[in-house]
């Protein structure tokens, strides 16, 4: 609305999801440098810890009551690349016009046994209730994210 004033707060994030029969067996990293720790009910703390997933990790060894929230990638564009580990991967990356101070989470890891989910995401879980992770949008700005999907053969 071109008459509001104040800044308009979100985060926003994308529920992709890939199916794979054997989706536990595929290896995945990204160039994340930060967890977010979670309460017993899911909820993001504000606490983090220092943690590097450049090397590529089974997707088995990812806890699955709460999907593994990650950040710390810096203002570039974050990046997951998962695959079979031998002749086919993909790698989903993104990056917005802007982002949110930390903690900020960039990516959602998840995955049962028949899919696997790397939600990319620019916020935090619940960030208009504990203000973390919140993009402020100034009136009359825009935004841009964009996601990018590439198959490597």
């Amino acid at each position: 609305d071109r008459h509001n004033k104040r800044p308009m707060p979100f985060s926003a994030g994308n529920h992709i999801t890939f199916v794979h029969p054997l989706a536990e067996a595929l290896e995945w990293s990204t160039n994340a440098t930060v967890m977010y720790r979670k309460s017993a009910g899911g909820i993001p703390t504000g606490e983090s810890e220092k943690r590097s997933y450049q090397q590529p990790s089974e997707l088995a060894a990812i806890a699955k009551e709460y999907p593994l929230s990650l950040g710390g990638y810096g203002s570039g564009e974050a990046w997951l690349r998962f695959g079979d580990g031998k002749r086919l991967a993909i790698r989903l990356a993104h990056s917005s016009s802007w982002l949110p101070a930390e903690p900020s989470l960039r990516f959602n890891v998840w995955g049962t046994p028949e899919c696997f989910c790397p939600e990319p995401w620019v916020g935090l879980q619940n960030s208009l209730n504990s203000k973390y992770g919140l993009v402020q949008l100034e009136p009359g700005k825009s935004w841009i994210w964009r996601i990018g999907i590439d198959v490597e053969a």
